[in-house]
């Protein structure tokens, strides 16, 4: 939920996550692709419970998923894992990562970047389930890294590899949404 405050009177809190209204006359929409999900990804997202947009239809989406090895990212579309790959962050894993787990993190951005980069029209993102005051304001218990560290290897990987685009989200459903969202849009644009 967003409050905009006093300076927006006419406009009221929105919350710009919850998915339209369901039409019951509108028939489930399944999707003509396969999302692939890295093996090791730990608390891998569902893609359930997600819904068009109105100007789409409102209806509730159907996604398919598979798990499996990925090289690069956690998230792919079947068939195209050579020019979409979508890395997935907690708030705590992106603290590790960015600490104990930075060389490792390195080498997956610059594998990312030649995805972005390549000739094909390829797309990556890292997508972070939490939103910059989030990630500043309330590091997690464990991390001896401060949060001005953490904001400073963001930007300095986001000027470092231009082509990995960088999705702060308010939450984890957010995090999902978006990714989805992002996976979506570009088998709608390459397919």
């Amino acid at each position: 939920m967003i409050h905009l405050g006093d300076n927006y009177p006419h406009v009221a809190d929105i919350d710009l996550f919850t998915p339209a209204p369901v039409h019951p006359e509108t028939e489930p929409h399944v999707c003509d692709y396969r999302i692939l999900i890295d093996q090791r990804e730990q608390a891998p997202f569902r893609f359930t419970g997600l819904r068009q947009r109105e100007s789409e239809g409102g209806g509730a989406v159907i996604v398919e998923t598979d798990t499996t090895h990925l090289v690069t990212g956690d998230y792919t579309l079947g068939g195209l894992e050579d020019r979409i790959a979508i890395e997935r962050k907690s708030k705590a894993d992106l603290y590790g990562t960015l600490g104990r787990g930075r060389s490792r993190f390195e080498r997956e951005l610059v594998r990312m970047q030649t995805i972005s980069s390549g000739d094909g029209g390829g797309f990556t993102a890292v997508v972070v389930e939490a939103d910059w005051m989030d990630l500043l304001q309330v590091p997690p218990a464990f991390s001896r890294i401060s949060p001005a560290s953490i904001e400073g290897t963001i930007l300095a990987f986001m000027q470092d590899f231009p082509g990995v685009q960088w999705v702060l989200a308010s939450d984890r459903r957010h995090a999902e949404w978006c990714t989805w969202r992002l996976i979506d849009r570009f088998w709608r644009k390459h397919s």
